[in-house]
């Protein structure tokens, strides 16, 4: 069930905006904890939807979805997603939809939070980049599912952010997550990188990785096929992937610089991208390396026609520097896809034996693994199909869930 936060108004200065980031409140513990056989009653933070991070929007609606068709007798989970206030009008980007964000974050959230703080058991905080919610909680009441570091890297050593605005605001976030009675991580990697610097308690910090949605399959979807059919340049030529945004940790540059090291050996060759628009330095570089008329970049596309996309490329590349899960991996494995991906730990987590791995930034060592990848027989590359299916087997959103509702009773010794 989904419940909609009404907007919120705003007054005051930057100073007192800041004032209420740098300094949350205290909430008092008002939890009975008298037991009985009613279900957990669990509100599940997610994110604005207006900030499209579909993959944070993706584990609140499955997680959500999974409680109530499969644990609806020992949870009752209540998505709360709410709309993301806009009183300097709805442009969505530079310092306005920044403004817009932090607003949102970091005033209007919590002073709903506060409306809801007695009217559930416990409170899982989905995306860890809203952790500040916790301070508004009562501390033993509170879950935060941790995907990566990126929310509090400016406070990390040898950090090379020198905003001191964008350490400000990491700063609540990783008091939230140190306050939370659990830290849930997406790998085994998040949680180690958690614990080498020493952010959390070990003993406060479990895995439950990601699933796969059931989408992601290697059946062919005639509708969905077709759809995407129409929205590329060209027919059928080869083509390579990758799928995920256009921040900086995800290598656009050394996705392009493959791509041209692989079109000088196959023609024919094509890019397809799904996550986002090219950034203005990134259209740039498509520009300079001559390959604009060889790159498809999708609109949004729902989950059966990215399946579609991730059945009809040759192989999926994954050159990021730094990952939390990976989704696109599992999701390409499930579709029988072959994938190369950087030899990082939470990578490696996901692919396992399945995946090939690169070193991050060798452009050269990835062209030739993937041109040998292109290059395989009809034999080989259904065995490595059959192996990438297997693989993505082991992530399910049921599981996912269902270890999430042990958790929830655990911690409330329910």
């Amino acid at each position: 069930m989904a419940h909609a936060l009404d907007r919120t108004s705003f007054a005051g200065d930057g100073a007192k905006m800041m004032s209420t980031i740098l300094q949350p409140l205290t909430v008092e513990n008002r939890f009975d904890n008298t037991r009985s056989l009613r279900p957990i009653r669990v509100a599940l933070l997610c994110d604005y939807r207006e900030e499209n991070w579909c993959s944070m929007d993706l584990v609140g609606d499955m997680l959500t979805d999974h409680l109530a068709r499969e644990h609806e007798n020992r949870v009752h989970a209540e998505q709360i997603v709410p709309r993301m206030p806009q009183p300097f009008g709805s442009r969505r980007e530079g310092f306005l939809k920044n403004a817009h964000r932090a607003l949102g974050r970091f005033v209007a959230y919590p002073s709903e939070i506060r409306k809801l703080r007695n009217q559930f058991d416990l409170f899982h905080i989905v995306d860890h980049s809203y952790a500040h919610l916790a301070l508004e909680l009562a501390p033993e009441r509170v879950i935060v599912t941790c995907h990566d570091l990126d929310a509090f890297s400016a406070l990390l050593p040898g950090s090379t952010s020198r905003s001191m605005f964008r350490a400000r605001l990491a700063r609540p976030i990783l008091t939230g997550l140190q306050r939370a009675a659990r830290v849930v991580c997406a790998t085994g990697a998040t949680r180690q990188q958690l614990l080498q610097h020493r952010l959390v308690q070990a003993e406060r910090t479990y895995v439950i990785h990601n699933g796969v949605h059931p989408a992601f399959n290697a059946n062919a979807n005639p509708h969905a096929h077709d759809a995407i059919a129409r929205l590329l340049k060209s027919g059928e030529s080869p083509e390579v992937l990758h799928v995920g945004s256009t921040i900086r940790r995800k290598r656009i540059e050394d996705v392009l610089g493959i791509f041209v090291k692989l079109r000088a050996r196959i023609p024919k060759l094509r890019l397809l991208r799904v996550g986002g628009v090219f950034t203005s330095e990134q259209q740039r570089l498509v520009r300079e390396l001559g390959l604009q008329n060889f790159i498809d970049v999708f609109p949004h596309i729902d989950a059966a026609q990215l399946a579609s996309v991730y059945r009809r490329a040759r192989v999926l590349i994954q050159p990021s520097e730094s990952e939390g899960f990976g989704l696109p991996v599992a999701e390409a494995m499930a579709c029988g896809t072959p994938v190369i991906a950087s030899d990082i730990p939470a990578l490696r987590e996901v692919g396992g034996n399945a995946a090939e791995y690169c070193p991050v930034g060798d452009i050269d060592a990835w062209s030739s693994r993937t041109l040998a990848l292109l290059g395989e027989n009809s034999g080989r590359r259904e065995v490595r199909r059959r192996t990438c299916i297997e693989q993505a087997s082991q992530f399910s959103w049921r599981e996912y869930a269902s270890s999430m509702a042990n958790l929830y009773r655990e911690v409330l010794a329910w």
